[in-house]
């Protein structure tokens, strides 16, 4: 009995000692996760970057200070000429880095930092012409080549003398150049597709599209001032006349009289009026007194022969009666006439047009202006309500972002493979002017177009 206690005793002794240790572990673990480092963010390689580009770029003007000296040195031994190319390639690393926003960037980075390997490469497959058939001494001599950049240097040279060995110069260069295109590609995330779509959707050269300087203003000629003009005083002449008696005062001399100088305001005229005159009130004109006209006499009666009786005398007209007063009118307003009577026939009104049915309908849709090359899909998709017609324009291109109509600006629907936009139909079998503005070239402009919708082509759907 006092050994079974026993052995109980130790097996509860040896339990609490491995739960012991298990908790130990776990506390252990804790403590080790809370005080485990962070990683290093990716802004403290990108700023290492920044600073060796600098080193490198000092070093193509100076090679003061051991720093400066050691970093070129190494890029011209590994490189060659492809050491010029190691700022910007170191440049678009610490650009890659500082801007990742979360996203891997190994792959970007590293292809960044093989632009002089590639470039050195190129540069020693073209122009090295120096003899490397020696294989003992082939790093040695393109180390110090390297530094005085005459050839590849120890990696690039030895790479393109590698590939050369194999499958020839030609096909080497060629390899060498795509794999330099590909690597730029990645680093700046620009794919063949995308290079395609800008090369249809460049904008040509186009007169029209530039306008004018606008003319310098005209130099207004200086006034001209009236040369004032001396008068001249004529000479006098003491010439004796004939008969004039001896020691007579010699004549008095013409002098010539200066001329009136024009002054700046020109002188009134007698018939020009002043400001005063103008102002005020015009006073009515006397009436003309009528012409007297004198008593005409009457004419005398000629005198009777004798012995004709004499005429008898006028008597008096009688007086007229009396005009008895016009009798009045009749009112035309109490005895309605004929045409009053009949009655007015109603004009009836053309019938009014029957609005379109709410709906999805299709209708051909034509484009025109621009460069010609971008197009919309036709037939297009119309849609009908409350007797307004809506029409989804789907363009050839994904690089509209915009368009407007009658002033009005209308947001992209969707852009996957093709700019989606639902813009309003004010009228069929007529061209509707739209503009869109596409961000194909390197700055965004603004197209102007024409949209033709037929109507005998409208299909309810």
């Amino acid at each position: 009995m006092a050994t079974t206690r026993k052995k109980t005793t130790s097996g509860a002794r040896s339990g609490t000692k491995t739960g012991g240790s298990r908790s130990g572990t776990a506390s252990r673990s804790r403590a080790s996760a809370k005080g485990a480092k962070r990683p290093v963010r990716r802004e403290v390689g990108g700023v290492a970057m920044l600073l060796l580009a600098l080193i490198v770029l000092v070093s193509y003007f100076t090679g003061d200070g051991w720093l400066i000296n050691l970093i070129p040195k190494a890029c011209k031994g590994l490189f060659g000429v492809g050491y010029y190319i190691a700022v910007p390639a170191l440049l678009a690393a610490a650009w890659v880095l500082l801007t990742h926003r979360g996203r891997p960037v190994a792959l970007r980075t590293a292809c960044a930092l093989l632009m002089p390997y590639l470039f050195g490469g190129v540069w020693h497959l073209l122009f090295c012409r120096l003899d490397l058939s020696d294989a003992a001494g082939l790093f040695p001599t393109l180390w110090e080549t390297g530094h005085e950049l005459t050839s590849g240097g120890v990696l690039s040279g030895a790479s393109a003398h590698g590939f050369v060995a194999v499958l020839g110069k030609p096909a080497s260069v060629i390899v060498f150049v795509v794999l330099l295109a590909i690597l730029l590609m990645v680093t700046f995330q620009v794919t063949p597709a995308q290079l395609l779509e800008m090369w249809r959707e460049r904008r040509d050269y186009d007169e029209d599209d530039y306008e004018d300087p606008p003319p310098p203003p005209a130099k207004r000629p200086a006034p001209q001032r009236p040369k004032k003009q001396a008068a001249k005083a004529r000479s006098v002449i003491d010439i004796p006349l004939d008969g004039a008696p001896l020691g007579a005062p010699p004549p008095t001399a013409m002098t010539a009289q200066p001329e009136e100088r024009p002054g700046f305001f020109r002188p009134r005229e007698k018939e020009q009026l002043t400001p005063a005159d103008v102002l005020a009130p015009a006073e009515p004109e006397p009436p003309l007194p009528e012409p007297e006209i004198p008593p005409v006499p009457a004419p005398l009666p000629d005198p009777l022969p004798e012995g004709s009786p004499l005429p008898e005398p006028l008597s008096e007209p009688a007086p007229e009666p009396p005009a008895a007063p016009p009798e009045a009118a009749p009112d035309m307003a109490e005895t309605p006439s004929a045409a009053q009577e009949t009655p007015e026939v109603p004009i009836p009104e053309p019938p009014a047009p029957e609005a379109p049915e709410d709906g999805l309908y299709t209708a051909a849709v034509t484009l025109e202006g621009g460069t010609g090359r971008a197009s919309v899909a036709s037939p297009a998709q119309l849609r009908c309500e409350d007797g307004q017609f809506w029409a989804t324009i789907v363009w050839s291109s994904s690089n509209f972002d915009y368009m407007k109509v009658d002033g009005v600006k209308y947001e992209l629907l969707s852009a996957q493979g093709s700019s989606t936009f639902e813009i309003p139909v004010a009228a069929f079998d007529q061209k509707l002017d739209v503009i869109a503005d596409t961000v194909a070239m390197s700055e965004p402009h603004e197209v102007a177009y024409t949209l033709f919708f037929d109507s005998a082509s409208l299909q309810k759907q």
